[in-house]
């Protein structure tokens, strides 16, 4: 599984590269099983993630925003932060976990669950240069591709990092006080 995950992801950046004729750029692709795994990636994918309404998974993601393509890793931890912290959707695990299932339904069905629990739209990605984000918040799917399927299913998993430069330079502020506070 892992080394087709990996082509995936390879393929993606490929196909990519020469339909837009982008320069390289990393993309990431995973799975999450709870059970034994039966079949090829492919076949898994097929299986459980392909429902009339199109393809519930947005992977592989780019790392790297490029301006245009809504499938980043950074609209993923956006998307997962927003149902961990917004009120709408906080502490509300049983809403989040019936959004999963009506993504399985499609377009309408998304309509629906948002007006019969009163909220306008589903979180918002991140902006970019194209109308995907807002039109995936309302109805959470865009050309067959579902935006927040990906982002339930590693909610659990997920925990967010601190950026490298971030951490190093509040680590360079705390020892320049530390070393100011000794020669005081």
């Amino acid at each position: 599984i892992s080394e087709s995950l990996c082509q995936k992801a390879k393929e993606y950046v490929r196909s990519s590269v020469d339909d837009n004729l982008e320069e390289n750029f990393s993309a990431l692709d995973w799975h999450i099983a709870a059970s034994g795994l039966v079949g090829d990636l492919s076949d898994i994918r097929r299986r459980e993630y392909t429902v009339s309404a199109g393809v519930l998974t947005m992977r592989p993601v780019r790392l790297q925003a490029n301006g245009s393509d809504w499938r980043t890793w950074e609209g993923i931890s956006h998307i997962i932060n927003e149902f961990k912290e917004n009120a709408d959707w906080a502490d509300r695990q049983n809403k989040i976990f019936a959004l999963r299932e009506v993504l399985r339904k499609g377009y309408k069905a998304v309509e629906d669950f948002l007006t019969t629990y009163r909220l306008k739209q589903l979180p918002a990605f991140p902006q970019n240069d194209s109308n995907e984000p807002k039109n995936l918040a309302n109805a959470g799917w865009v050309n067959k591709q579902c935006g927040y399927f990906d982002a339930i299913e590693a909610m659990d998993f997920y925990s967010a990092l601190e950026r490298a430069s971030d951490s190093s330079s509040d680590s360079s502020l705390e020892q320049s006080q530390r070393e100011e506070s000794l020669q005081k």
